[in-house]
């Protein structure tokens, strides 16, 4: 062979190799293209925006609940321990502030173990980088795959161009998952021991990176020993690399403290509830994540008053449960007890255990033998939901009895009938007969109703009567004002702003209908504020984690539903009903002696039990009943025993916290702790269309010498004109 033709071989050979490479190259390009089209953008990369856990704040700046998928809270790397930081790299990425997202000279090292190892997985082959690439994009894909780690190897290098080495172990530091629902390093912190990360031992922090490779195996709550031994590699790792000193080093022969972060349901579990449901629903809307935008969520719920409200309620529910239970054990028959209780399934001796308390009440039995309540309490001035209790034990029942529940009303319902009697011009002095009756319901049958003591008497005037809740002359009252007077009861109801079906029949005066017991409590605050509703409501403002609160609109709706006359005149009334009516033992028995009205509920057979009332500052509201309506909570158990003395202990708290008494700008004066005192200091302002007025207490009539005068309220208009004829 000539020199020329071995030169022109060698030109072919040099161009087969080149048109090889290129071709190589160009399908190596592709096929990075191809790989690279799914993953993040530069944009993408630089927009950092992990997901965050919200917060409910209450009004008085306590974090009631947080709202999450992932629980996570935000570090800046300043915050970071170098304890923690120096973990991280020795155990994860030793060679991080060399490498620009690729450990080339581990990854080749991986390589040689790889080929000379059998072909077996070599493990620890990612650089944090990478790792953080994993953890942020979902499309970088979590297969175990050569294709994953290409993904891995281009986004990690976009990632180190975009941002400081700093920032990287930030980023890790809050992506990063620890186990139990837990992720980043400060939620971790918090989570097992209580602490936040600027107060990491290096014990601690080495724990806490030795849960990483995994998590539930590692788990210091539920394998401790496999936690400690993972928790001594990374020791020693870290004093190999220089990081700590040997007296740092020696922690490895002593234990971690865990102490473990329990999630309890949070304070006011049925408001944050409430307060969820509600902007769940609302997300699109307002264009958020609720579990990951990291939102403070500001409420109008007041911490202080909820643990007042928790504490009055845990303390009579416990009476209440023992009553219901020693009716029980005393009258099984006459309490019906074997009629709902299937002895087949529960047997006699464990009955029996649950009922002396010896045994809890299984989940099976609850809504037949265990007594529930709903608390509500509202700021009168605006509204605003400051206490909410929706059952006794939230774990248990999720329902939500303040907001969800339909319960008859009973008595509490009286007032919206004398507030439509009154406006009609009937006179508080007017009598009507407290004599049996008998109603036609709305299905055709007869009802006759009786008096809560089964008396019957004289003929008594509205305000006696609703003073010691009449039964009998509310009916005679719903009659007396016609066929077209349950319409009307029914549409002023609505007005008032209770939402379910109100009946138009007579029967409506006892508190037939059922009623969400948020809605009858915010009915009564009209009063003490003179005929205006403000519509309750939960939640403030919501601001995002950039600073900025968002469009939600967060202004009570408020309407005067009712003339300030008549509102007055209901106020004083029910004043009267707490100061010797069937509320007076908020008195007498509970020594609550701030000026407030209120009225009791009770419906037949001891249902239902209710107390609402109200101050100057708050209308609160109490139900007490069991789930299944069929089931009686004892005999006796009126709205006056079972319901009162949650809103009397719970007010009394409420008044002797000079803390609340000053955010609200209450008096603090401590005259309010007699009876003689309190009639002095009335809140309710006399407007200009009402007139007091002397009258024979008898007739009602214009007092003359030979009468005994009572002093008595009206609305100018239908003030009385003529003298009393009986005592000329």
């Amino acid at each position: 062979m000539t020199d020329q033709q071995k030169s022109t071989n060698w030109w072919k050979i040099i161009l087969i190799a080149f048109g090889v490479t290129v071709v190589f190259a160009l399908i190596g390009t592709g096929f990075l293209f191809y790989l690279s089209r799914g993953l993040p953008s530069l944009t993408q990369i630089e927009q950092f925006d992990p997901k965050i856990a919200s917060q409910i704040i209450s009004h008085d700046n306590v974090v009631l609940k947080k709202l999450m998928v992932q629980d996570r809270l935000i570090a800046q790397y300043n915050e970071i321990p170098k304890s923690l930081i120096h973990a991280l790299i020795s155990i994860e990425d030793r060679r991080f502030y060399q490498h620009w997202g690729i450990d080339l000279l581990g990854l080749t090292r991986a390589i040689v173990k790889y080929v000379f190892g059998g072909f077996k997985r070599v493990r620890g082959t990612s650089t944090i980088t990478q790792q953080l690439a994993r953890n942020l994009y979902d499309k970088v894909g979590m297969e175990r795959s050569v294709f994953r780690k290409i993904k891995e190897a281009i986004t990690a290098v976009q990632i180190e161009r975009s941002y400081s080495k700093e920032e990287i172990i930030a980023m890790y530091l809050n992506t990063v998952y620890f186990g139990h629902g837990v992720y980043g390093v400060r939620a971790a912190a918090r989570k097992y021991f209580i602490k936040d990360i600027g107060d990491l031992t290096v014990d601690e922090s080495a724990m806490l990176i030795g849960l990483l490779p995994a998590p539930a195996r590692y788990s210091p709550i539920n394998f401790p020993e496999r936690a400690m031994r993972k928790r001594n590699i990374v020791l020693e790792k870290m004093h190999e690399q220089n990081f700590i000193t040997a007296q740092d080093f020696s922690a490895k022969d002593s234990t971690t403290t865990i102490t473990i972060s329990q999630e309890p349901p949070g304070a006011a579990p049925y408001f944050t509830e409430f307060v969820r449901k509600k902007l769940d629903h609302m997300q699109d809307t307002l264009g958020i994540d609720l579990y990951g935008d990291g939102l403070k969520i500001f409420t109008t719920l007041d911490s202080r008053i909820q643990n007042y409200a928790d504490s009055a309620a845990a303390k009579a529910m416990k009476i209440n449960q023992n009553i219901l239970f020693q009716q029980f054990i005393e009258k099984p028959d006459s309490s019906r007890l074997y009629d709902f209780i299937d002895t087949s399934i529960v047997a006699k001796d464990s009955l029996d255990s649950i009922l002396h308390q010896i045994y809890p009440i299984p989940p099976s039995l609850r809504r037949q033998m265990e007594v529930q309540c709903a608390v509500i309490v509202i700021d009168n001035s605006n509204g605003a939901i400051r206490a909410m209790i929706g059952g006794t034990d939230f774990v248990m029942h999720k329902f939500n009895r303040a907001t969800q529940a339909k319960r008859q009303p009973g008595s509490v319902f009286k007032p919206v009938l004398f507030t439509l009697a009154i406006q009609k011009g009937v006179q508080l002095t007017e009598k009507f007969l407290n004599q049996p009756v008998v109603l036609l319901m709305g299905d055709g049958e007869r009802w006759s109703p009786r008096n809560y003591d089964n008396s019957t008497g004289p003929a008594m005037n509205l305000r006696e009567a609703l003073r010691k809740s009449v039964n009998l002359v509310a009916i005679r009252l719903a009659q007396n004002l016609g066929v077209s007077g349950s319409r009307k009861i029914s549409t002023l109801a609505k007005q008032f702003g209770i939402s379910t079906r109100v009946p138009n029949v007579d029967a409506i005066a006892l508190g037939t209908a059922d009623v969400i017991p948020l809605e009858m409590i915010a009915a009564y605050s009209i009063f003490p504020n003179q005929g205006v509703l403000h519509k309750p409501f939960g939640i403030k403002k919501i601001v995002n984690r950039y600073a900025t609160t968002l469009p939600y609109s967060t202004a009570s709706m408020s309407m005067e539903v009712l003339d300030k006359e008549t509102s007055y005149i209901m106020t004083n009334l029910l004043e009267d009903v707490a100061e010797k009516g069937t509320g007076a033992r908020m008195r007498w028995k509970y020594n609550f002696y701030r000026p407030a009205g209120g009225k009791t509920g009770t419906t037949n057979n001891w249902t239902d039990a209710w107390f609402i009332g109200f101050t100057k500052e708050f209308t609160a509201g109490v139900w007490v009943g069991m789930d299944d309506p069929l089931i009686s909570l004892g005999e006796g158990q009126s709205g006056t025993h079972a319901a009162l003395p949650i809103w009397a202990e719970m007010m009394n708290y409420i008044y002797s916290d000079s803390t609340i008494l000053s955010d609200y700008h209450i008096n603090q004066d401590s005259d309010f702790s007699a009876l003689t005192k309190y009639k002095d200091k009335s809140f309710a302002n006399i407007p200009d269309g009402i007139v007091e007025t002397p009258v024979c207490s008898k007739t009602g009539a214009l007092g003359n010498y030979n009468c005994e005068i009572v002093s008595e309220i009206f609305l100018s208009n239908f003030a009385p004109k003529q003298h009393c004829q009986e005592h000329r």
